[in-house]
């Protein structure tokens, strides 16, 4: 999760302003949404092995899921550096996110202001 807090802010801040932006236009009558701490980031659980952890491209990651509700954005990020020194972090595709999401669960979940003290509820 410290990889991501460092890595992902731009994709929470993006979603984050889609929803604001849904929450403007339902105050002046023109459609549904949320506000922006309706986005979440979500360590997903993979239901299969009961752990946190999926292969996806020969690499074992681990799955971030982030949501606003409506959309959501995923990345699988590496248990392990690869040999180069570095943490591989992959977005996924959409087919990618549809063959991992057979198996994956939403469990732990961080807001987005609440993001900086890694909380959960």
């Amino acid at each position: 999760m410290a990889w991501v807090y460092d890595h992902a802010h731009n994709k929470i801040d993006l979603l984050a302003g889609y929803s604001g932006l849904d929450s403007a236009m339902r105050a002046a009558g023109e459609g549904e949404g949320g506000t922006s701490n309706d986005v979440k980031i979500y360590l997903m659980k993979n239901s299969k092995s009961q752990n946190y952890v999926f292969k996806l491209k020969h690499h074992y990651i681990y799955l971030i899921k982030i949501s606003n509700g409506d959309s959501y954005y995923e990345a699988g990020v590496g248990v392990k550096k690869d040999q180069n020194g570095n943490v591989y972090n992959h977005q996924l595709s959409k087919s990618e996110m549809d063959q991992v999401d057979l198996n994956a669960e939403e469990d732990y979940w961080w807001t987005r202001d609440g993001f900086d003290d890694f909380g959960s509820d």
